[in-house]
């Protein structure tokens, strides 16, 4: 019999009105768990129900505790559960069948022992234990945590990045092309491969004819010199290194070069394969293709496994390459521009405005990467006798004329592939029934941008002749597959036919989806139009379907009712039924009526709204704010001792009628030509500021470098005044209250007792005063001298730490990322759990590799129901239908991640650990600064710290351990976790209990702490000898006997 693929049994919740399964609605599971799995079911080879098994020893009526299908055709058979409490398939094979009278007495075990299981939770007559829940656990989200962003480099497109690229005719260097920067920086993640893998092609570039030479084989590719970040004047092996990276992966992309170098994103994933040896995992997926909830599960997916994703969007004003690589655990995503560090940061991924248009290659307008966005995944060096991956098409454009439906079927994939599609739907028990004609062909794989396609149709009259409402797509399958084998081709259920068959059988209506229907509903400036200055004109517009909306606009203003050529275009997404408003912006030439339309194309045929503004002759009605303060940590003209900083400038509006127009900051930094200066970085804003009121509007800027700047604030392209000017060198910057303080350096330096963190940049005081936190952090500069008074201390050199202590309920802030020689947490155990309540929380900045007691004795977690293990440690899974937050166990302790644990208290004997302190350890550990701890879904977020925090209207766990408490105001322990609400959760609980994703019960009656009698286990050597007996809670090891192999409880054991 073939390998049976096990999926775990999750209880999932203990109910008052737990339902027994069907065997028809066991057979609808079936079905749509098979289809997910690739496996269709057609009516010739339907599922048969071959066993259904009541649970042993099982009371009358109480129904089966499983039910098996054979999928027909050696395809396999699926194993559902007959009890809904549980997770609805038990396990499953995707060949062969299930034949009774051959079932080895090992399978038959198995089921029997998921029967056992089933059946315990079944109440009996007599001493029925179930919890206060009365409805069934439901989760249709995955908990995100918080990902750390994964790279650690900050590469730009110039020097020295660009050292290796060619010069135009004219000498002026052309840049690496974002893409080109994007895929180098995952490469370096990698850092695979050492040599390139087969010769990289000469070509000649599109627009300036450079004839690029061919890039011999086993190219070699120096990682070891390669740095995280680089001066522009980097001249050394570590700057040809990165130039040499550069080189190989534009040309590899065939970058088509220029002072604005381009190159197609969708060349990415044949590239990282042919010629670097990248698994063929590696592939590109379309927004266009998902729903907004499909394209960020595959993204943290992606990210959760540890693999950087190249991502591509457009804006109006052009297209840009980057790299996703972090999750904030909140809804917003890391995104790394490649432009050397400037304006990377968490962005919501349907935006991606980095507010910033000064890195090559940027956007020449102010909207964000929204726009036809792609990303490439699966990125991950390939191993040996990894396997082929099911490269199938993709149906997209899918239209209707009367009952007929068209659409094209892509291959996106970087290899050629021959298949067979055909049209299929949704029948009533959820499998995929084909209809229509088989179509068969090959498509090449998709090179440079360039995807072949064909092009279907189906009339569904006839088809479909059962009266409802279906859902038809395309299903493929590849040549040497059978039919039964077909896939649908959609990526998600955004685009699909649904066909209406009426009471007579015949097809009364198709339609395509995404369904369009929007509505222009208002159009207007956001503060009076003047001519001959910019104007924002703002459109509000409503989504009339349940469907996301996702399309380009374009926005035309004239004096005729000719729209004429568009004034400026962007991307909008929206969510079914959702309105929105879009901002464009124009500068009028004349005064008068201006005629605005909204089309979906340049030529503005396709009109979806349309309105009028007034433009005016003087800006009588209208002024720009003027500047009250600048307001920043020293004064103007005064010394700011670090490299990045925090502001606000304070507007007022002196005229008669509100200012909605941007506000941008322009950070100023001097010329290379003499007696100039040059923009460094800027941020807009867009405040509303009503007449007579004076607002702050706040900005940062990092990475600034030390030297003279200048701030200059700019009210819609007008530059106010004053100007600011500041000037940052090297100094000390402390940390205290989640604030920050710079000051110049000093021979000594007293650190103050509720100070958590303090940066000595420059020179390094002689003499350190170290407080009474032992958790404090020191930073160094590379190569200074450490005062003797910090020995023992946590002290950072660098971006290195030989030693790093932390005790339990002392603020430990890192402000700069850091790796860790050796690490070690502390935590004292109180009493302990009684075995109900007396949780706790916890979260580490790290990953511990041992966890023992302060005595050395070795400890571990509880990893499974009914497990082994000292305490238990599990991670937030979901919140139930009646407001439970469910927990689950974890076979991996990760860091920045928050938990609840529980340690045994005195009630249980020897393997109490109350009054103890245990250590948790690792070696060679990387520390992020300002890491997000949290774990969330749609409605509660679950929020670690690592320091003392003063939150507002928290859900904290109360002293009992018992569950989590809503306080208006609370202040939260270093290294623990709590709960707030999103804002969406309507009339949210003031109590959250503890509820367990297994078997939802709220307490702690796991078989660990219950269990209290000795049990004994034989130890036998390989010739069936026994030869020791090892006891949980007496002799619980096996150190007594020789080396060798031993079977113990039916498995194999290394002394």
């Amino acid at each position: 019999m073939k390998k049976l693929l096990i999926l775990a049994l999750l209880l999932q919740t203990f109910t008052l009105a737990a339902e027994n399964v069907s065997q028809e609605t066991a057979r609808k599971i079936a079905i749509s768990f098979l289809q997910k799995k690739g496996i269709v079911t057609t009516p010739k080879h339907s599922l048969k129900a071959i066993k259904r098994s009541q649970s042993p020893s099982s009371a009358r009526g109480s129904g089966e505790a499983y039910h098996i299908f054979d999928a027909g055709n050696d395809k396999g058979f699926v194993i559902v559960s007959g009890d809904d409490r549980t997770t609805p398939v038990l396990g499953y094979t995707r060949k062969g069948h299930y034949d009774e009278s051959k079932v080895s007495p090992e399978f038959r075990a198995w089921l029997d022992e998921y029967a056992r299981q089933i059946q315990a939770l079944r109440p009996t007559t007599k001493g029925a234990i179930v919890s206060s829940g009365t409805r069934s656990t439901t989760l249709d989200e995955v908990t995100k945590y918080a990902i750390a962003p994964l790279l650690e480099s900050r590469w730009n497109q110039r020097a020295p990045y660009n050292n290796r690229c060619p010069q135009l005719p004219n000498g002026k260097k052309t840049v690496t092309g974002c893409l080109a920067t994007a895929v180098a920086q995952v490469m370096y993640y990698h850092q695979w491969p050492e040599k390139t893998k087969t010769e990289i092609p000469a070509y000649t570039t599109d627009t300036k004819k450079l004839n690029m030479p061919a890039i011999a084989a086993e190219s070699v590719i120096d990682w070891g010199n390669m740095r995280p970040v680089y001066p522009e004047n980097a001249t050394t092996e570590g700057g040809n290194a990165v130039a040499d990276l550069m080189y190989y992966c534009g040309s590899a992309l065939k970058m088509d070069y220029d002072l604005s170098s381009g190159a197609y994103s969708s060349s990415a994933p044949h590239v990282l394969q042919t010629y670097f040896d990248y698994s063929n995992t590696t592939r590109i997926e379309y927004r266009k293709n998902h729903t907004s909830k499909s394209w960020e599960n595959t993204i943290y997916q992606e990210l959760s496994e540890g693999r950087p994703i190249v991502y591509s969007g457009q804006s109006g004003g052009g297209g840009h390459s980057f790299v996703c690589d972090g999750y904030d655990g909140d809804g917003f995503y890391h995104i790394n521009w490649g432009w050397g560090g400037v304006a990377d940061g968490y962005f919501q991924l349907s935006v991606m405005n980095p507010g910033n248009n000064s890195g090559a290659g940027a956007s020449s307008t102010a909207d964000g990467y929204a726009g036809n966005q792609d990303i490439v995944i699966g990125i991950k060096p390939r191993t040996e006798g990894e396997p082929t991956p099911q490269y199938t098409p993709t149906a997209e454009n899918f239209a209707v004329t009367g009952t007929t439906g068209s659409y094209r079927i892509c291959n996106y994939n970087p290899v050629r592939i021959n298949f067979s599609w055909q049209m299929a739907y949704v029948n009533a028990e959820g499998g995929l029934t084909r209809i229509g004609s088989v179509s068969n062909g090959a498509l090449n794989g998709m090179v440079s941008g360039r995807f072949s396609y064909f092009s279907g149709q189906i009339d569904f009259q006839g088809k479909i002749t059962t009266p409802g409402t279906y859902r038809a797509i395309p299903v493929a399958w590849l040549q040497g597959q059978e039919p039964t084998e077909a896939i649908a081709t959609s990526r998600s259920d955004r685009q699909y036919f649904e066909v209406v068959v009426g009471s007579d059988g015949r097809v009364t209506s198709v339609k395509a989806h995404p369904l369009t229907d929007v509505t222009i509903t208002n159009i207007a400036t956001t503060q009076p139009a003047v001519v001959n200055k910019k104007t924002t004109v703002r459109v509000t517009m409503r989504n009339n379907t349940a469907d996301e909306y996702q399309s380009r606009l374009f926005f035309f203003a004239s004096k005729t009712t000719t729209p004429g050529a568009p004034k400026e275009n962007t991307y909008v997404q929206m969510g079914g039924n959702e309105e929105a408003t879009i901002d464009f912006a124009f500068q009028p030439t004349e005064t008068g009526t201006y005629n605005i339309s909204i089309a979906t194309d340049r030529a503005g045929n396709q009109i979806v709204g349309s309105g009028s503004i007034n433009v005016l002759q003087t800006l009588q009605e209208v002024s720009a704010p003027r500047i009250v303060s600048w307001n920043l940590p020293v004064g103007n003209g005064g010394t700011l001792y670090r490299q990045q900083f925090k502001g606000s400038v304070s507007v007022k509006n002196e005229g008669t009628a509100p200012y909605n127009a941007p506000l941008t900051i322009h950070l100023y930094e001097p010329s290379v030509r003499p007696g100039y200066i040059s923009v460094q970085q800027k941020v807009t804003k867009l405040p509303t500021i009503a007449p007579g009121e004076t607002v702050d509007v706040e900005f940062e800027f990092r990475q600034t470098g030390y030297q003279e700047l200048f701030l200059y604030a700019y009210f819609n392209e007008d530059q106010g005044a004053p100007r600011f000017r500041l000037t940052t060198q090297r100094g000390t910057t402390y940390y205290k209250g989640g604030e920050e303080e710079s000051v110049a350096p000093g021979t000594s330096f007293n650190t103050e007792e509720d100070m958590t963190a303090v940066v000595f940049e420059g020179s390094a005081p002689q003499q350190v005063t170290p407080n009474g936190n032992p958790n404090t952090l020191y930073y160094f500069e590379s190569g200074a001298t450490v005062p003797g008074q910090l020995d023992n201390k946590n002290v950072v050199v660098g971006d290195r730490a030989a030693n790093i202590t932390i005790e339990h309920g002392r603020d430990f802030s890192p402000v700069k990322d850091f790796n860790a020689q050796n690490i070690l947490y502390k935590r004292r155990i109180g009493n302990g759990t009684s075995g109900r309540g007396g949780w706790e929380t916890m979260a580490l900045p790290f990953v511990p590799t041992d966890i023992t007691t302060e005595e050395g004795n070795a400890l571990t977690w509880i990893k499974e129901r009914g497990g082994a293990g000292d305490f238990y440690l599990k991670e937030f899974a979901g919140v139930s239908d009646d407001s439970r937050v469910l927990f689950k166990f974890t076979s991996e302790l990760r860091a920045n991640t928050p938990y609840i644990v529980a340690f045994p208290g005195a009630r249980f004997g020897n393997r109490s650990l109350a009054g103890k302190t245990l250590v948790f350890k690792a070696q060679e550990s990387k520390i992020k600064a300002d890491a997000s701890i949290i774990g969330h879904t749609s409605s509660y977020k679950f929020v670690g710290t690592t320091k003392t925090e003063n939150v507002a209207d928290a859900y904290v766990l109360n002293a009992e351990g018992t569950v989590f408490e809503r306080n208006a105001t609370a202040q939260t322990m270093p290294f623990a976790a709590y709960f707030t609400a999103d804002s969406n959760v309507i009339g949210s609980s003031q109590r959250l209990y503890i509820g367990s994703f297994e078997n939802n019960i709220t307490g702690l009656d796991e078989p660990l702490f219950q269990k209290q009698k000795e049990e004994a286990k034989a130890v036998y050597d390989l010739t069936g000898r026994r030869v020791s007996t090892m006891r949980r809670h007496g002799n619980g090891t096996i150190d007594h006997l020789p080396k060798g192999l031993y079977i113990i409880g039916g498995k194999k054991v290394f002394r």
